[in-house]
């Protein structure tokens, strides 16, 4: 994932607790969305920003669980860390 700016040898395993880097931010997105620049990988309600108009969770629920699960194993072949 370097292509967005994505080094896991860097990363703070904290989503909100670093300094954002706007220079990601996809700019085809609404002006206060939080997404950034990102690669689709085809799994559902992995998106821990909660936007009320998010098509790609279902469930904020269950998007919270997959991104605590992902947080207890971050470097898992899937991101949901299963």
């Amino acid at each position: 994932m370097y292509f967005i700016g994505y080094h896991p040898e860097n990363v703070q395993l904290e989503l909100f607790g670093g300094k954002s880097n706007p220079s990601n931010k996809d700019k085809g997105q609404r002006l206060f969305c939080g997404c950034i620049a990102s690669k689709d990988i085809g799994i559902y309600n992995t998106c821990p920003h909660k936007c009320e108009y998010c098509y790609a969770n279902s469930s904020k629920m269950i998007a919270e669980a997959n991104y605590n699960r992902h947080k207890l194993n971050p470097y898992f072949e899937s991101i949901v860390g299963m």
